[in-house]
């Protein structure tokens, strides 16, 4: 019963890591994105996927 709340902690402190992450590179990836449309450039970086984990 302990290592069961044990893992599932883990497992959800890992989840709540990998989220965070994710976020982040969305966001850097925006703001790439609005600054080349802001400076009237190209932007064909494709966005963030789960496989950039």
């Amino acid at each position: 019963m302990l290592a069961e709340r044990y893992l599932k902690r883990r497992f959800d402190e890992g989840r709540t890591e990998g989220r965070t992450e994710m976020q982040a590179k969305w966001e850097e990836w925006n703001r790439r994105r609005e600054e080349a449309l802001a400076e009237n450039r190209p932007f064909d970086e494709p966005p963030p996927s789960m496989k950039d984990k």
